[in-house]
């Protein structure tokens, strides 16, 4: 076996867990997964992945896996609309062991859906565990503008969930439901 599939196909439990933080849901998993590897993998064959210097070679690729998943996860939602497969808020959250712990979460994936795809990128990355190296390597960023970018994510899924929270209490004293 090729030594370039090989090295992705190692990294099978980083894409599957970025594509479960990316809302993929469970039975999608395993479809989207494979297209990250074949697309790493042609990638590596044409010669054009360069991984960040300063950065070891498995880090490296791990964080250019996320980044793949990730943008892998949100085309895999954008077809799943238009072909009216409709993916819900439960299949973007892990199961809570209250009902009061999944609406919050639901809560919050609701925010995070609200903010801009590069906000999404690195607050997705950083819950990750991913370091503001590894994130300034996917975003293609100096170290510092990564923390800049990080900050100001942070603020701003701060203040859409705050908007979303209002918004559920307005619905309450109207007797309605906020439901998306």
């Amino acid at each position: 076996m090729d030594d370039d599939f090989q090295a992705v196909w190692k990294e099978r439990a980083v894409i599957r867990a970025a594509l479960q933080r990316s809302g993929v849901a469970a039975h999608d998993i395993e479809d989207v997964a494979q297209e990250v590897c074949l697309g790493a993998w042609r990638v590596l064959q044409s010669g054009r992945f360069a991984p960040v210097a300063g950065l070891r070679a498995g880090a490296a690729l791990r964080c250019w896996l996320r980044g793949i998943a990730r943008r892998q996860a949100r085309d895999h939602r954008r077809r799943s609309a238009r072909r009216g497969v409709e993916l819900l808020p439960d299949d973007l959250v892990e199961p809570a062991p209250s009902a009061d712990v999944r609406l919050e979460r639901r809560a919050e994936v609701e925010a995070l859906g609200e903010l801009a795809a590069a906000q999404q990128l690195v607050l997705v990355a950083a819950a990750e565990g991913c370091s503001v190296e590894e994130i300034a390597a996917m975003t293609g960023a100096p170290a510092q503008t990564a923390w800049a970018r990080l900050r100001e994510a942070r603020s701003a899924a701060a203040a859409a969930l705050k908007r979303h929270r209002a918004r559920e209490r307005f619905a309450e004293t109207r007797g309605h439901r906020l439901t998306r």
